[in-house]
């Protein structure tokens, strides 16, 4: 409770979800927003670790994944 009226972003709303690193929030959004079977998920393939692993987890979860963005090699 102390963290939540702490943080100025978090006044005046309902809920707030925190995280303790950017990893665990990719993870854990990407997770959540796109874990079913109506998603696609189109990704690059130089995107962070925690943004593939996030992507992986979905796909887990039932989402479909594309790498779209593809780079040519030197």
């Amino acid at each position: 409770m102390v963290l939540m009226h702490a943080c100025p972003c978090c006044a005046g709303t309902e809920a707030c979800l925190l995280f303790p690193t950017g990893f665990a929030a990719n993870l854990g959004t990407i997770a959540a927003l796109c874990g079913n079977a109506d998603t696609a998920i189109f990704s690059d393939e130089l995107n962070h670790a925690s943004i593939v692993d996030g992507c992986r987890l979905a796909v887990r979860q039932g989402a479909t994944l594309q790498v779209a963005f593809l780079y040519p090699r030197p």
